[in-house]
């Protein structure tokens, strides 16, 4: 999984210095180019550029909890767990809002 987010991540800004840096022409160059991948917004491709120029790298320096496990993730877990065990039918969506973590975490 993190190889992959790698990699699309350096694709983002491949297709946004092929476009001399215009977001919008390099979101429709993306969807052309990557048509089994989900299309970034715009926002999304600035991000990644503006990441790079900024620290040298795609990948936010939150990346790190995917290498390894650590108390702050183990208490997040927990919590999760808590919330599904109080109400099976909450949507994994509103329990991330609710932890303050991305939904795909959930």
């Amino acid at each position: 999984m993190f190889h992959c987010i790698l990699i699309y991540k350096c694709d983002m800004h491949f297709v946004y210095g092929e476009c001399s840096d215009n977001a919008s022409a390099a979101v429709r160059r993306y969807e052309e180019r990557f048509t089994q991948r989900r299309v970034p917004d715009r926002k999304t491709i600035l991000d990644v550029a503006k990441r790079l120029r900024t620290t040298g790298s795609v990948l936010p320096k939150n990346q790190d909890i995917y290498r390894g496990r650590d108390a702050g993730k183990v208490n997040v877990e927990e919590e999760i767990l808590h919330r599904v065990d109080e109400d099976p039918s909450t949507s994994t969506r509103q329990i991330a809002r609710e932890v303050g973590v991305n939904h795909w975490t959930v």
